[in-house]
């Protein structure tokens, strides 16, 4: 578990970023790997760039998935390609992130990402407010707890694979920057 300067367990932090009740947006510059993906896959929607890279690279290294993304991930990319992306930590990088929903907006440069999601921001709050906040709760119904349950499950799985040989093997092959050789034991 992910513990906070504050001491709160960031799967928490990700359950409170769901609850809030206006739309949020995410502005994706760079890498949303890991906890970045989970932190943006919580937003409402999320800017990005033809060079930003998501990918959800736990399997790469051996453990499971956490921050709830294997509840929010098919969700929003579809359970078939949100498996692929889980099983095989391959990057989706920007264009095919807009094209599969993974983000709403895309721009050309790392740099407008930032002013694009302020413009997004500025057309959503042109609208009612209680109207934005009943649609959000209504499209959201549910997912709360799917998360919950999903990240109860997965700090599961982690404590349990975090005890295998594979996933020293992944972390050394991280930090050794080679291809990591997995014996599923």
């Amino acid at each position: 578990t992910i513990v906070g300067a504050d001491g709160s367990d960031i799967y928490d932090v990700a359950l409170r970023v769901l609850a809030q009740p206006l739309p949020l947006i995410a502005a994706v510059q760079g890498a949303a790997i890991g906890a970045g993906l989970g932190l943006a896959l919580c937003a409402d929607f999320r800017v990005a760039s033809s060079r930003s890279r998501f990918a959800a690279t736990w399997a790469l290294l051996g453990t499971h998935p956490g921050f709830g993304v294997t509840a929010l991930l098919p969700r929003l990319v579809g359970p078939q390609r949100g498996l692929e992306m889980l099983c095989s930590g391959q990057s989706v990088l920007g264009d095919e992130a807009l094209r599969i929903g993974l983000c709403d907006r895309l721009v050309d440069d790392d740099g407008l990402v930032r002013s694009a999601a302020i413009d997004m921001a500025r057309t959503l709050a042109g609208a009612a407010p209680l109207a934005t906040r009943s649609i959000r709760e209504t499209m959201r119904t549910g997912l709360i707890d799917d998360v919950q349950r999903a990240i109860e499950r997965e700090r599961a799985e982690q404590h349990r694979l975090m005890r295998t040989d594979d996933y020293a093997e992944g972390i050394a092959a991280l930090r050794d920057k080679r291809s990591p050789s997995f014996t599923g034991c």
